[in-house]
């Protein structure tokens, strides 16, 4: 590998699979990407992710049916030593709460934008704690390095750490916003309705 800097997205829902798309368009655009899919939601999203010649590396999780055990061995077998950047989005799937544990120290950790949670995630996090589990932690927010979101000035939460806004709104005005159509389209399977 270059020197290229290795970003990496932990995805869970369309949702962060779309943001993971607009930053791997732009910001990103000339890094070594590697997307981490689960096939706990959305496997065929992951499956049209692989014609779309975008991000260098794409893998599934297998989550389903699986152990806690299972999925740590499948996640020893991406090489996380590699990774200058994670964009971790979620604490909702058991691959995404190892990845955080398993992610080496000296890899920037960037709490991504994935709704309303992440205006408020440290109460959101203790809220959960509080009602489905006393014992542990879905974030460990000492690794946590920035959160990007959308409108950084809605930002509400307790948590103190660098903010950054996503800027996907000046795109929507440039050449690219046809491009971004198109792949979005192709990779959530959308067909445009004909305007009568």
């Amino acid at each position: 590998m270059s020197n290229q800097k290795t970003v990496c997205f932990s995805c869970l829902t369309p949702y962060h699979v779309f943001v993971a798309y607009i930053l791997s368009k732009t910001l990103y655009k000339n890094c070594y990407k590697v997307i981490l899919f689960s096939d706990h939601y959305h496997q065929q999203i992951y499956e049209r992710a692989l014609g779309l010649n975008l991000w260098d590396k794409i893998i599934l999780i297998e989550e389903r049916n699986k152990s806690w055990a299972q999925i740590h061995s499948q996640l020893k077998t991406i090489n996380l030593e590699d990774m200058d950047v994670l964009h971790y989005f979620s604490w909702g799937s058991i691959f995404q709460l190892l990845l955080i544990r398993e992610i080496p120290e000296k890899t920037k950790v960037i709490l991504t934008e994935e709704g309303v949670g992440t205006y408020y995630i440290q109460e959101a996090v203790a809220h959960w704690k509080t009602n489905y589990s006393p014992h542990s932690s879905p974030i460990d927010f000492d690794k946590v390095s920035e959160i990007w979101l959308f409108d950084k000035r809605l930002y509400v939460s307790e948590l103190i750490k660098p903010l950054q806004d996503i800027a996907f709104y000046r795109y929507l005005s440039s050449p690219l916003a046809l491009e971004f159509c198109k792949d979005l389209n192709t990779l959530f399977a959308y067909t445009p309705q004909q305007r009568e």
